[in-house]
């Protein structure tokens, strides 16, 4: 999952979805907030959608936002800590790049930097 994002839609999106984050999670995927990237029909580089999900599984929030998706992919991402941080951040463009293999998300943005540990979407719960 590769995708550039505004810091201001991120901030939103993210915004939105809390409501539903477990505070007090017995699966620590439900602290999560999950991050799908889906292409448009441009193809790569070009104007997709980036889902944002969250259950505690009693309430479930999903909202989108476009975004210029390279690579489609997913990732859950520690809501908390996600939030945070990109509030910290300056406006600008947000870089988000996923390295599938070690589930870390690097994300850049007006020269700061910051790589997240996260869990596969695949043990996020299904959202109806």
């Amino acid at each position: 999952m590769k995708f550039t994002i505004s810091q201001d839609d991120l901030k939103a999106g993210l915004a939105i979805v809390r409501p539903a984050v477990a505070s007090r999670a017995t699966l620590p995927v439900l602290s999560n907030v999950l991050l799908n990237a889906t292409l448009g029909e441009g193809g790569p580089g070009f104007a997709g959608d980036i889902s944002f999900g969250a259950t505690n599984l009693e309430i479930a929030i999903t909202t989108r936002m476009a975004a210029s998706i390279t690579e489609p992919g997913g990732i859950t991402l520690p809501a908390k800590l996600l939030m945070e941080y990109v509030g910290a951040l300056p406006g600008g463009m947000v870089n988000v790049n996923l390295n599938e293999r070690t589930q870390t998300v690097k994300l850049e943005c007006a020269g700061h930097k910051a790589n997240v540990k996260g869990i596969s979407a695949d043990e996020f719960p299904t959202i109806p």
